[in-house]
């Protein structure tokens, strides 16, 4: 049920998603349908939550400090490419995930997880350079821009492109938290 709901979210959006079409879409009773989601909610919680679990398996590793020990650059590109990595074996997740990050009213669903995972990335950030030049605040907002660009080329990058598309990135990325003078010519 959860993977004709991805499937439905990633085709129609958020609207497309209604428990009939999942019981069509999953060939199961609409009954069975609520007997595991009492509402759309649920089911969109469900969703949200197998589609992040990337990101959620990642923020527990920063967070156990088990990413090997590095300069800046090197961690933070291990950790963007270990989250590619898991959402390349699962395409429709990452598109899922994408298209309910993408929806305003959705923010209570994807709200906790996104923000578990920001707050995981700018403390890993924070620990391995401690960059003078930002605050804990301006390392926040640069990290979730930095997750919401990456879910973003990797829902639209066609996989023989997904390569291109993340080495432009990684250049990207690690030029973020680089002192204001290297910083100049990078706007967001």
């Amino acid at each position: 049920m959860i993977s004709a709901a991805i499937d439905l979210l990633v085709l129609g959006g958020t609207e497309a998603v209604t428990t009939s079409a999942v019981a069509e879409k999953a060939g199961v009773p609409i009954g069975s349908v609520y007997q595991f989601f009492p509402d759309r909610g649920t089911l969109l919680l469900a969703v949200a939550e197998v589609s992040s679990r990337p990101l959620q398996e990642t923020a527990q590793l920063i967070k156990a400090d088990s990413i090997t020990r590095a300069e800046l650059d090197p961690w933070l590109i291990t950790v963007l490419t270990r989250l590619e990595e898991q959402w390349s074996k699962h395409p429709a997740d990452i598109a899922a995930w994408n298209a309910l990050v993408s929806v305003p009213n959705m923010d209570s669903v994807t709200g906790p997880i996104f923000t578990d995972f920001v707050t995981a990335l700018t403390t890993g950030i924070i620990q391995h350079q401690k960059p003078v030049h930002l605050t804990e605040k301006e390392t926040h907002e640069l990290c979730r821009v930095l997750i919401i660009s990456l879910t973003a080329v990797l829902a639209s990058s066609l996989a023989p492109k997904r390569s291109h598309a993340m080495t432009a990135f990684n250049t990207w990325a690690s030029h973020l938290f680089a002192p204001a003078q290297l910083n100049s010519s990078i706007t967001l």
